[in-house]
């Protein structure tokens, strides 16, 4: 038997098998976000938690459109590492998460496909065994090697019954020795032509009675069908996808051009939640006054998911409503993903807990996420008609 153990899945396998299974989920924040938490083993869960927060961060709406637009590729890990720096992550880690998510989409892979999918393109129409310059002998002067051609440079006065071959070679015997033409018939002889170099008698100019450009044709049409069924075998290309991301992107911007709708349901959506936040914080910290961790505190985890899920769906309906107050609707997203932050530091610290970790970090991410949405909230309040 085999003493080879499997190596453990890092973040980033996890992440590649997620991508891989459904790119259209990067667009899916929610989705993604809890199909990640079904694949990460507990030893890696506090490391998944920045993933998760770049995906609230619509880090994944980013990717999904680079992932078709190549132009948007460069500098995608600064733009992650920079967001998740801004939710108080350390640049560090900021910078790993970043990292993780950019090389799980196998853009470089892409790249290299690409590069040998344009050799063996090369490869297919290129001429086989191209014949050579060096084989057709051009030189004035006849290879020293050929004994017939030694004689003809020292005959000074040719046999009367030597003939001249359509070729060019001079010859006294019945067949020409160059090409192997019969002699002709004096009547049917053509007249003779002036003496040019003698070619070599290697049979380049013609193979079987096929001429090289039918060769060479014959080659480059079947090169030609090789190329185009290797490339319908292997899907759309990255040019093609990318026009089909686009046209779904453009769909997705028509559908956004509806009747102008009002703020005042998103505001009173996002004051419930800050009162159902409040609410489950003083009960979070009734219960830890008599429990140490949250193995049973189930009850908790499930209130802070139903909320964390419904603050996700008023954001996203949020950003895509055609609102006549732009500068109160931009404003309100702040608050929401204030709001997010709040609820997903307390979910992801009771998360930790009780697989066995510590809650702290999670929790100082949501109190730094409650200071910055009393602060826009003040903002948004100002700017409200």
């Amino acid at each position: 038997m085999s003493n080879l153990k499997t190596q453990p899945k890092t973040i980033e396998d996890i992440l590649r098998e997620l991508v891989a299974k459904d790119r259209t989920m990067l667009g899916r924040p929610d989705e993604f976000i809890a199909a990640l938490d079904q694949r990460i083993p507990g030893s890696l869960a506090r490391q998944a938690n920045p993933i998760k927060a770049a995906f609230r961060k619509q880090a994944g709406e980013m990717l999904l459109v680079a992932d078709g637009d190549e132009s948007r590729r460069e500098g995608m890990e600064a733009q992650i590492a920079k967001l998740l720096e801004q939710d108080g992550i350390q640049q560090h880690v900021a910078q790993s998460a970043a990292e993780e998510l950019v090389h799980a989409m196998d853009w470089q892979n892409e790249v290299d496909q690409e590069a040998k999918n344009a050799k063996l393109s090369e490869a297919l129409v290129a001429p086989a065994n191209p014949v050579s310059s060096d084989r057709i002998e051009t030189s004035s002067q006849p290879p020293s090697a050929s004994p017939i051609r030694a004689r003809e440079t020292t005959d000074v006065s040719p046999s009367p019954l030597a003939w001249t071959c359509i070729c060019g070679q001079r010859n006294s015997g019945a067949f020409c020795t160059a090409c192997g033409r019969q002699k002709e018939n004096p009547a049917e002889q053509a007249p003779p032509v002036s003496y040019s170099p003698p070619v070599s008698t290697a049979p380049v100019a013609k193979q079987n009675g096929t001429s090289l450009p039918l060769v060479f044709l014959c080659i480059a049409l079947t090169a030609a069908v090789t190329f185009f069924a290797v490339r319908n075998f292997s899907g759309p290309s990255q040019a093609e996808q990318a026009v089909v991301i686009s046209d779904k992107q453009e769909k997705a911007k028509e559908s956004t051009k509806e009747t102008v709708v009002s703020i005042t349901p998103f505001l009173k959506e996002k004051d419930q939640y800050d009162k159902e936040i409040a609410a489950l914080a003083t009960d979070i910290n009734v219960y830890l006054q008599s429990n140490p961790d949250f193995r049973n505190g189930q009850r908790f985890i499930d209130r802070a998911t139903d909320i964390s899920r419904r603050v996700h769906e008023t954001r996203n309906k949020a950003a895509s409503a055609n609102m006549k107050e732009k500068v109160a609707q931009a404003k309100l997203l702040e608050v929401l993903d204030a709001e997010i932050g709040r609820i997903d530091g307390l979910l992801d610290g009771m998360k930790d807990s009780a697989k066995g970790g510590d809650w702290q970090p999670g929790f100082k991410r949501g109190t730094a996420a409650a200071y910055r949405f009393d602060d826009v909230d003040a903002e948004l309040q100002k700017v409200l008609p």
